[in-house]
Parts: structure tokens; sequence; C-alpha cells
């Protein structure tokens, strides 16, 4: 993967089923997520964790399977990914991995999903992000190109996403090995361009704290606002 650090950290996330313990499996080269390996439990939710020497690279890949599909509020989410996530890749993470089937209809539950993601993470995460189809065949068969389906992404996604010139991929990580070795192959050279964008700087959790904290601001901010508009009206 070039030059830089000696590992690349990256976390696989997603709705469930969208292949994303698939994708890391294929970038590992064994079935190590959703069958073996490391695995961190709670009771929200569950992690795996595995790493492969690529070149002069170690490649760590984080499998959170359940982020995306709990009903736990926000910090308690927050409280979940600082005590495992963080604590395990340490200093941080330099790509978050979000997975999209591309052969699945995009549904409104798939949207909830991203803005749950979005929230979580906080605006310092589309500087650490690449977005990734998977199922890639459907988009031949649809005649469509990835820039077709990120028009169905959430518009304010899409804004920031492209303010931030974020990446984006299409990969088929099924089928015959030699195959996936070159789908993996272009998807670890989109993650060293973002690692490189960032001169090997990592998201940290201090950043998704400051991002909720901000948050937290603006939304007292409308709700204050809210309340002059109605204390003027009477």
């Amino acid at each position: 993967m070039g030059n830089g650090a000696a590992a690349a950290s990256s976390s696989a996330t997603g709705k469930t089923g969208t292949g994303k313990s698939t994708l890391g499996n294929a970038i590992l080269g064994n079935k190590t997520f959703g069958t073996s390996g490391l695995q961190m439990e709670s009771t929200t939710v569950s992690y795996e964790v595995g790493a492969v020497e690529v070149g002069d690279k170690r490649i760590i890949v984080l499998d959170t399977p359940g982020v995306m599909g709990t009903n736990k509020i926000q910090e308690n989410l927050q409280e979940e990914l600082s005590k495992n996530i963080f604590k395990y890749l340490m200093p941080g993470l330099h790509v978050f991995v979000l997975t999209i089937r591309a052969d699945a209809r995009y549904t409104e539950e798939e949207a909830k999903a991203v803005k749950i993601f979005t929230d979580l993470f906080g605006e310092a995460l589309y500087s650490h992000l690449v977005v990734v189809y998977t199922h890639k065949s459907a988009l031949d068969k649809n005649n469509k190109t990835v820039e077709d389906y990120l028009r169905k992404l959430p518009d304010d996604f899409a804004e920031k996403f492209r303010e931030y010139k974020g990446l984006c991929i299409a990969i088929e990580a099924e089928g015959e090995t030699k195959y996936i070795k070159k789908e993996v192959t272009k998807l670890l050279n989109v993650v060293q361009e973002v690692v490189d964008r960032n001169i090997e700087k990592y998201y940290k959790e201090e950043m998704m704290k400051e991002d909720e904290e901000a948050r937290k601001a603006r939304i007292s901010e409308i709700e204050q606002a809210s309340e002059r508009r109605i204390h003027d009206r009477n």
C-alpha cells in the first residue's frame, strides 16, 4: 500500500446484511468475521477484529455488526464505542468503511441507519470515510454508476460527502479467489488515498465527543430560538 504508517486501521460499518463482514473477510483473506476471531461482546454491540500483512503494511479491520442496528440511545453507543473500539484501536481509526448494498432498494430504514452513523461520529468522520457499495454486479445489471447510487443518499449526508471530497467504490467481495484479490486491491488503494489525504492522522475518540457536545449545543440553540418565537407570538 505504499509508504506511510506501519499499520492502517479501519472500521467496517453498515446495516446488517450489507456485506461488511464478507468484505472484512475478503480483506483479511480468511473467514474471521461471522465465524471466529477475537470477539468483544457487550449487551448492545458486538465487535470482531482481525489483522493481515499486505506488503509493508499491517491492516487492522474492525467489524461493528450492531452499531447501526441497535435501538440504544446515542450516549450509550458512544460509551460502548469508547470502551471497546477506541480502547482496542489506539490511538484511533484511519478509515471508516460504510457498506451499502447495490443490489437492494434504498429504503427509509437504510436512510435512518446512515443518520445514526453520521450523528454518532459527527462531521469529523467525513475526512476519514469511504462508502463501499457491495454486490457491484447490480450496477452493471441496472446500467447504473456509483454516482447514480450516491444520489439516493440523504441530502445532508451527500452534501457533506461532496464537501469533503469523499471517496466511493463498488466491489464484489464474493467469487473466485483471484477475482476477490483484485477487488480488495482496488479497495485498499482507496483506503490508502484517504490515509494519505489525512497525512496519517487518526479519527480519535475525543473527536466524537467534541462533535457530540457541538451537536447538543446546536439542538439547545434551536430549542431556545423556538421557545422565543412562541413567546413572541403570545
